[in-house]
């Protein structure tokens, strides 16, 4: 490290910030210098399209107006065409008014005079007012139908009449024929003449529908409907040269032979009628207002479109013009921008050198040094400083260097140590064990790893808070580091879980050391008023039987010892067929996660009756879960409580149980269900919390639900038990004692509980008829039970002979397969409708979370 400069040399070091602001102000000047030119230059081209842009904008919005007013007077025309109504009228009329207006006010616009436009607006103007003068004429053609069909005339002058005096003179003929003897026959011939001539009238009226354009196959309809018609004209005339031969012949009588003259020249007019309308209708003038539309209108239109377009043609031609002078603009900007930044670069270039000798070289020297500190060499040489700023950073890189030295050493210990116990950490554990296993490779010698979880510290941290935990693990930590020898290692892995590396021992002196440890931890661990008691369970894997490398035997280490947690030893030393089981267990765990995420549990339903009338009093909810049919119950219940997935199984449980319960409910079905709580539940006293919110979500009272809480589980802990079942109870939930019998609890303790309801453990009930000491048992819990006022379910009731027998011994209620075996929710109700003996009524029903048979 270099000494530091004389004071005299420090004298002469200069700032740079001086510098840089002498620079600074330079450039600041250049850019100021250009802006005010560029202000210049943008403000008098801004003045000289100001004006310019108003007045076209204002053009344009005349353009615009007299478009939109031209084009409602085109919509509204053509509403007026389909529809004719005053309204349409004023519609049209007040659209060309506005057009007009907008007109002569874009006429008068200086702009338009002087881009060469006023000729073009002239027209514009006189367009609409011819508009004006044609679209009135068409509105009065087509609200005049005489005018809009010329054709209908020939209707009125010459078809109508004729078939009035057709049919005058038929009825004339007919009231003489029917008085004359023997003219029967003339009278038929009438009648037939009648009915031709009313098709032939008929199929004219058709062909008026068909050239309306109503039918979709117009032209097709109209030579049918014209066919039909000279059919129906020729079968007239036939008839009638009929008619004429009996006048010949003398069979008809004087108004007979007057009528027929009449009724031949009326046909032969009608035809002849029909003859000039089909040929008008065939011209152009079959309609008045379509010449006039295609002739007058639609070219009005189509000039006045042309003349806007040409005037926005034009307007678009200034706008481009004016965005060619602002082109104009931006490109001086963009020069300027150059210009700048040509000075920019060449201020960085002169800067990057001055800054190269002054700055960048001592900071490269400088990184240089601190490199190879980096690389473990210290004391390296600095640069001599050619600024103030550079002094300072060399003297701060000195101060630096020193404190990273001492934190260096303080972090290599915490990196490798636990900061609560002082023990080596997972770190350090697992460089020793790599170390371990490279000298038993080397020397062919075994070791042993041990993994140690304390047993009841959760208990201890939550009930007397984490300072009392933290305690107890210095303590055992201590204790082990006592206990053991100078070349073991004992490391904390985090929470309450130590590992013990026992390097040059086997599995017996690993076994005799885990008892020692077990004795050491044990002891009472004094805390104020208090002796805590902790215990441990202690897994042991051995290299080489159980692993050649650091992960497994931790693995297996890990899994022996969950094998001594659960089985309740001392310690335990690894075995396959236990890891086996780990393995499947870890995929039980996963797929009952996802069948409680994906709804693939389902419930069935096992009846539970009345004994004394075998009356429904509730159903045994039971959980099933298809994928894994043949895991036992206790063994999934018992999976869920150690991974914390009893939780959301038994909220699920109960939610399901409830909401079949709320829809028996609507159908006037009071069958209550219930669910079987875990000594996990029991444990965390926030079911009540969940119990109370579910039945508040399906609208349910509390004594739709019974809860069944095991023997055992009530007595492990029975004033915690007390105050959640108490909650419970003020509920109205009613609670039920499961599996009694198997559990070292009496009746008179547990009517200090809130309890309702004992199930006899269905040990008793099944050996009732073969073991009499089985049946004292149940009869005296019966007579008991009732004289402390709770009532006595059986279970597992088989068959009918112990049907009977509880009914004699009094029991209130019972379940089994003798009554039915647990059903799918269809079959359920399939077995209510095959049992009306047993209606829904309102009992206590019992819903289990352990699967049933």
């Amino acid at each position: 490290m270099t000494d530091r400069p004389e004071p005299r040399a420090r004298s002469r070091v200069h700032s740079l910030r001086h510098r840089y602001l002498l620079v600074a102000l330079g450039v600041v000047l250049i850019i100021l210098t250009s802006a005010l030119v560029i202000h210049e230059y943008v403000e008098s081209a801004r003045e000289a399209t100001a004006e310019s842009i108003t007045r076209r904008s204002e053009a344009a919005l005349h353009s615009r107006a007299v478009r939109s007013a031209v084009w409602g007077t085109e919509y509204a025309l053509q509403g007026h065409l389909l529809k004719p109504s005053e309204a349409a009228r004023r519609e049209v009329e007040a659209r060309i008014v506005d057009a007009g207006r907008h007109a002569r006010r874009l006429k008068a616009l200086d702009w338009i005079r002087e881009e060469g436009l006023a000729a073009q607006a002239t027209r514009l103007e006189a367009a609409i007012r011819e508009l004006d003068r044609e679209a009135r004429r068409l509105m009065a053609i087509r609200s005049d139908l005489q005018q809009l069909f010329p054709a209908i005339e020939i209707v009125d002058d010459t078809l109508g009449p004729a078939n009035v005096r057709f049919n005058t003179l038929v009825q004339l003929a007919l009231s003489e024929a029917e008085s004359e003897p023997g003219g029967a026959g003339a009278r038929r011939l009438f009648t037939r003449a009648q009915h031709a001539w009313g098709q032939m009238v008929g199929a004219f009226r058709l062909y008026l529908i068909r050239r309306a354009g109503i039918y979709g196959d117009s032209q097709r309809g109209q030579l049918d409907a014209r066919h039909d018609i000279d059919l129906h004209y020729r079968q007239v005339l036939a008839l009638l040269d009929k008619l004429r031969a009996l006048a010949d012949d003398g069979r008809l009588g004087l108004q007979g032979s007057e009528s027929l003259a009449g009724m031949r020249d009326a046909a032969e007019t009608w035809h002849a009628g029909f003859e000039a309308f089909r040929k008008q209708q065939a011209s152009t003038e079959w309609r008045a207002d379509i010449p006039l539309i295609a002739n007058r209108i639609q070219p009005l239109y189509a000039e006045i479109w042309k003349l806007l377009e040409s005037i926005e043609i034009e307007l678009d031609n200034a706008a481009r013009a004016e965005v060619a002078l602002w082109a104009q603009v931006a490109q001086r900007l963009i020069q300027n921008t150059w210009l700048l930044a040509g000075i920019a670069f060449l201020v960085i270039g002169v800067g990057y050198v001055y800054f190269q000798r002054t700055v960048l070289g001592p900071i490269g020297s400088l990184t240089r040094a601190m490199k190879a500190v980096a690389d473990g060499h210290t004391h390296q040489p600095l640069p001599q400083a050619d600024s103030i700023e550079a002094r300072d950073l060399v003297q701060a890189f000195e101060q630096m260097q020193a404190r990273i030295d001492e934190r260096q050493r303080a972090l290599r210990h915490q990196t490798l140590h636990d900061d609560l116990t002082g023990l080596p950490n997972r770190a350090l554990l697992h460089d020793r064990l790599e170390q371990a296993l490279s000298r038993a490779r080397r020397e062919g010698h075994s070791f042993c790893l041990m993994m140690l979880d304390l047993d009841r510290f959760k208990e201890i941290n939550d009930t007397l808070g984490h300072d009392t935990g933290d305690e107890v693990l210095r303590e055992v930590a201590q204790r082990l580091s006592g206990l053991l020898r100078g070349t073991d290692t004992v490391a904390r892995l985090g929470g309450d879980e130590f590992a013990v590396l026992l390097p040059d021992t086997g599995v017996e002196e690993a076994e005799a050391m885990a008892r020692r440890i077990s004795e050491c931890i044990e002891r009472p661990i004094p805390r104020q008023d208090h002796q805590l008691l902790v215990g441990t369970s202690i897994g042991i894997a051995s290299h080489p039987e159980h692993g050649h490398d650091v992960a497994t035997l931790i693995k297996r280490a890990d899994v022996a010892m969950y094998v001594a947690k659960h089985e309740g030893l001392t310690y335990s030393v690894y075995d396959a067929d236990a890891d086996r089981h780990s393995v499947a267990r870890l995929s039980l765990i996963g797929e009952l996660r996802k069948a409680i995420d994906e709804g693939e549990l389902t419930l069935a339903f096992h009846p539970k009756l009345a004994v004394a009338d075998s009356r429904l009093v509730g159903v045994e909810v039971l959980l099933r879960w298809p994928r894994w049919h043949n895991i036992s119950p206790e063994y999934l219940i018992q999976t869920a409580e150690q991974t914390a997935l009893i939780r959301p199984l038994t909220l699920w449980v109960l939610d399901r149980a409830l909401a079949q319960c709320a829809e028996w409910r609507a159908r006037r079905w009071d069958i209550p269900v219930a669910v079987n709580l875990s000594t996990w539940n029991l444990d965390h006293s926030d079911i009540a919390e969940h119990v109370d919110s579910l039945l508040r979500r399906h609208r349910l009272p509390g004594h739709c639900l019974e809860l069944e809480i095991t023997e055992n589980a009530m007595m492990k802990n029975p004033e915690r038990a007390n105050r959640i079942l108490g909650r419970l109870s003020r509920l109205g939930v009613r609670l039920s004692v499961d599996d009694y019998g198997t559990g070292f609890s009496s009746l008179a303790y547990l009517k200090q509980m809130p309890v309702n309801r004992i199930k006899i453990d269905k040990s008793f009930v099944m050996d009732m008829l073969e073991n009499d000491n089985a049946a004292i048992i149940v009869r005296s819990t019966i007579d008991l039970a009732h004289n402390l006022g709770l009532e006595v379910v059986a279970e597992e009731v088989e068959n009918q002979e112990i049907w009977d027998l509880l009914e004699i011994l009094r029991c209130d209620q019972a379940q089994g397969f003798h009554i039915a075996r647990p059903m799918e929710i269809a079959d359920f109700e399939a077995w209510l409708a095959r049992h009306p003996e047993a209606p829904p009524s309102c009992a206590g029903p019992h819903l289990s979370l352990i699967q049933g048979p």
